[in-house]
């Protein structure tokens, strides 16, 4: 996740400071005061920024420089510290060993700061250190990745569907300072992604349809994929492999800038979905409109189990009776643009 940018209210703050120095607004602001006092109450406690500052000890791991906690370190804190710490250290070996060396190196020249308990909240890449400045947050978290809270750092790793969540902000880092966020390639590839549809909703970790989180925007999309690419995602595609066969730019685009080496399946008998997973591609291709070739996956499905007068069956019917009632509805589908509406949000697990 990216800082967000582009709030009005410090200029406001700003602009009713300059007007107070004037006799006659201080008058009016008077008046108002007298009618409304909560009114200036509040327009008062908004003009002074608290400053949010973090005594921080630095750690070399793996390579990066790790700004931490001071009070992870020792004291009552100091277990999870040590816990958070050890997954940090995985987390950041993983990535050296699956990563090539080349932007490896260039991810070790992005410090790290992991927080006890930030208000911040999520996790981040900060690209931006007015926007840091204005809030009150410190300066020196420009241009870095923070893991706000060392506590969900360790939650997440206890979970069956942990993914990386270092990789995706180094991920952040990697696109903003070495390729720029304007990266031509990559914004073509995402508009391709968008405009396919066929992210509009996919199988979450835990079998929810959701819209994938690489729809949000060009910068979601690359860190997401890489992420697939790499180490695997929560969303589906889960893998490396059903990148390739989902979304091809995709696939060729990651290894492209990453450098890594291509390693496509040779067949398509490489590739074997279980049944599991052509049950399911095939009810979300249905309800996108795709009745032919969901229909073709569960007769694929069918041909390697034994159940084929079961759930295969029944999902058989089930499209077609979708399909039944798409041809008499003879509804348009909703056409959908990068650059215009977007799917609903989702906020990843």
């Amino acid at each position: 996740m990216a800082a967000s940018h582009g709030d009005t209210n410090f200029d406001l703050i700003s602009n009713i400071q300059t007007l107070m120095k004037f006799p006659r607004f201080r008058l009016f602001t008077l008046f108002t005061a007298l009618a409304f006092p909560g009114a200036i109450q509040a327009a008062d406690s908004e003009s002074k920024v608290e400053l949010v500052r973090v005594a921080y000890e630095a750690r070399q791991i793996e390579g990066w420089t790790v700004h931490v906690d001071a009070t992870l370190l020792r004291g009552k804190h100091q277990d999870t510290g040590d816990l958070a710490l050890r997954i940090l250290g995985q987390r950041l070996h993983e990535i050296a060993l699956k990563l090539p060396e080349e932007p490896v190196a260039q991810l070790r020249k992005t410090p790290i700061f992991l927080d006890r308990n930030h208000p911040l909240g999520n996790n981040h890449y900060h690209p931006d250190k007015d926007w840091l400045v204005e809030r009150g947050y410190d300066p020196a978290l420009a241009r870095a990745v923070q893991i706000t809270r060392a506590e969900t750092l360790i939650r997440e790793a206890k979970r069956h569907d942990s993914v990386s969540v270092m990789l995706h902000e180094l991920a952040h880092a990697y696109h903003d300072q070495f390729l720029g966020f304007d990266h031509p390639d990559i914004l073509a590839a995402y508009k391709e992604f968008c405009d396919s549809r066929k992210f509009d909703r996919v199988a979450l970790f835990n079998g929810r349809q959701t819209p994938h989180y690489g729809l949000t925007d060009h910068k979601e999309y690359f860190a997401e994929m890489t992420e697939t690419f790499f180490v695997g995602n929560n969303y589906y595609p889960f893998n490396h492999y059903q990148l390739y066969h989902e979304h091809r730019q995709s696939y060729e685009l990651i290894a492209r800038i990453w450098g890594a080496e291509l390693n496509p399946p040779q067949t398509d008998e490489f590739y074997q979905p279980s049944i599991l997973d052509l049950r399911i591609m095939a009810n979300l291709k249905s309800q996108r409109g795709e009745f032919e070739e969901a229909l073709k996956m569960v007769e694929q499905a069918q041909a390697r189990s034994s159940d084929a007068e079961g759930r295969l069956a029944s999902l058989s019917e089930l499209i077609k009776e979708r399909r039944a009632e798409a041809e008499s509805a003879q509804k348009p589908v909703t056409q959908h643009s990068c650059c215009g509406h977007k799917p609903a949000a989702s906020v990843k697990p």
